[in-house]
Protein backbone atom coordinates (compact mmCIF):
# COMPACT_ATOMS: atom_id res chain seq x y z
CA UNK A 1 0.00 0.00 0.00
CA UNK A 2 1.33 3.20 -0.82
CA UNK A 3 0.17 6.25 1.84
CA UNK A 4 1.49 9.60 3.18
CA UNK A 5 3.90 9.34 1.34
CA UNK A 6 4.64 5.79 2.68
CA UNK A 7 5.06 2.90 1.23
CA UNK A 8 3.66 -0.19 4.05
CA UNK A 9 4.94 -3.92 2.57
CA UNK A 10 3.38 -6.55 4.80
CA UNK A 11 5.33 -9.71 4.89
CA UNK A 12 4.22 -12.99 7.10
CA UNK A 13 7.16 -12.09 9.91
CA UNK A 14 6.65 -8.39 10.30
CA UNK A 15 5.94 -4.80 8.18
CA UNK A 16 8.51 -2.35 6.78
CA UNK A 17 8.15 1.48 5.85
CA UNK A 18 9.57 2.70 3.15
CA UNK A 19 9.51 6.32 1.46
CA UNK A 20 8.10 6.49 -1.65
CA UNK A 21 10.11 9.03 -3.16
CA UNK A 22 13.07 7.55 -2.79
CA UNK A 23 12.85 4.16 -1.45
CA UNK A 24 14.45 4.29 1.69
CA UNK A 25 13.59 2.10 4.29
CA UNK A 26 12.08 3.91 7.05
CA UNK A 27 11.26 1.42 9.36
CA UNK A 28 10.57 -2.32 10.13
CA UNK A 29 8.83 -3.64 13.22
CA UNK A 30 8.87 -7.93 13.60
CA UNK A 31 6.13 -10.14 14.84
CA UNK A 32 8.66 -10.76 17.92
CA UNK A 33 8.47 -7.03 18.43
CA UNK A 34 4.68 -6.62 18.03
CA UNK A 35 3.67 -9.77 19.59
CA UNK A 36 1.79 -11.07 16.77
CA UNK A 37 2.85 -14.00 15.59
CA UNK A 38 2.92 -15.14 12.11
CA UNK A 39 1.21 -12.32 10.27
CA UNK A 40 -2.61 -13.73 8.74
CA UNK A 41 -3.66 -10.38 7.27
CA UNK A 42 -3.92 -6.38 7.60
CA UNK A 43 -6.08 -3.35 8.07
CA UNK A 44 -5.53 -0.04 7.38
CA UNK A 45 -7.40 3.02 8.99
CA UNK A 46 -7.42 6.31 10.54
CA UNK A 47 -3.21 6.79 9.92
CA UNK A 48 -2.43 3.23 11.29
CA UNK A 49 -2.03 -0.22 10.79
CA UNK A 50 -3.53 -3.32 12.46
CA UNK A 51 -1.96 -6.45 11.99
CA UNK A 52 -3.60 -9.73 13.06
CA UNK A 53 -1.34 -13.15 13.64
CA UNK A 54 -1.64 -16.43 15.08
CA UNK A 55 -1.49 -15.05 18.62
CA UNK A 56 -2.37 -11.66 18.78
CA UNK A 57 -3.04 -7.87 17.21
CA UNK A 58 0.26 -5.57 16.81
CA UNK A 59 -1.07 -1.39 16.15
CA UNK A 60 1.69 0.44 14.07
CA UNK A 61 1.49 3.75 13.11
CA UNK A 62 2.95 5.18 9.51
CA UNK A 63 6.05 6.61 10.83
CA UNK A 64 6.92 2.57 12.30
CA UNK A 65 6.36 3.22 16.02
CA UNK A 66 4.35 0.05 17.42
CA UNK A 67 1.38 1.68 19.33
CA UNK A 68 -0.03 -1.83 20.93
CA UNK A 69 0.47 -4.92 21.21
CA UNK A 70 -2.37 -6.68 22.08
CA UNK A 71 -2.55 -10.18 22.98
CA UNK A 72 -5.48 -12.15 21.34
CA UNK A 73 -6.27 -15.90 19.69
CA UNK A 74 -8.88 -16.03 16.88
CA UNK A 75 -9.96 -12.75 16.19
CA UNK A 76 -13.56 -13.14 14.88
CA UNK A 77 -14.42 -9.66 13.83
CA UNK A 78 -13.56 -5.62 14.86
CA UNK A 79 -14.30 -2.37 14.68
CA UNK A 80 -11.81 0.51 14.75
CA UNK A 81 -12.35 4.33 14.95
CA UNK A 82 -9.87 6.82 15.51
CA UNK A 83 -10.18 6.64 19.02
CA UNK A 84 -10.82 2.81 19.96
CA UNK A 85 -10.19 -0.67 18.67
CA UNK A 86 -12.67 -3.88 20.03
CA UNK A 87 -11.08 -7.07 19.01
CA UNK A 88 -13.75 -10.02 19.45
CA UNK A 89 -13.13 -13.52 20.30
CA UNK A 90 -14.56 -16.69 20.48
CA UNK A 91 -15.41 -15.80 24.43
CA UNK A 92 -13.72 -12.53 24.94
CA UNK A 93 -14.36 -8.49 23.86
CA UNK A 94 -11.01 -6.53 24.24
CA UNK A 95 -11.25 -2.58 24.05
CA UNK A 96 -8.37 -0.64 23.06
CA UNK A 97 -7.25 3.48 23.31
CA UNK A 98 -6.26 3.99 19.41
CA UNK A 99 -3.93 6.55 20.43
CA UNK A 100 -2.21 5.22 23.62
CA UNK A 101 -2.36 1.52 22.71
CA UNK A 102 -3.78 0.56 26.75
Amino acid sequence: MITNGRIIDMVSKGIYLFDAKNGEKLAYAGTKDLGTGTVKYSHFYDGEVLLFGISGVGLLDFEGHIVASIPAKNVKGFAATGEEIWLLENRKLTRVDAQQGI
